[in-house]
């Protein structure tokens, strides 16, 4: 991630007696801003309804390696 949350606060609330946090800090990683958020970028980039196919493809070249 190029930005995460942490520093957290718990607490419990009221009513419920449930046990909850929330993060009050956000940190950024080296060089991101606003305009740079997203998770991580995967190494190959296919539609959804084809990852499961290609991951296989993948899988099977990679042990044919080893």
């Amino acid at each position: 991630m190029n930005v995460c949350y942490g520093d957290i606060l718990m607490y419990r609330l009221p009513v419920s007696n449930l046990s909850t946090s929330i993060s009050f800090k956000r940190f950024w990683e080296l060089r991101a801003d606003e305009n740079d958020i997203h998770g991580t970028l995967p190494d190959v980039t296919v539609p959804s309804a084809d990852a499961l196919d290609r991951a296989m493809e993948l899988i099977k070249k990679n042990a044919r390696k080893h």
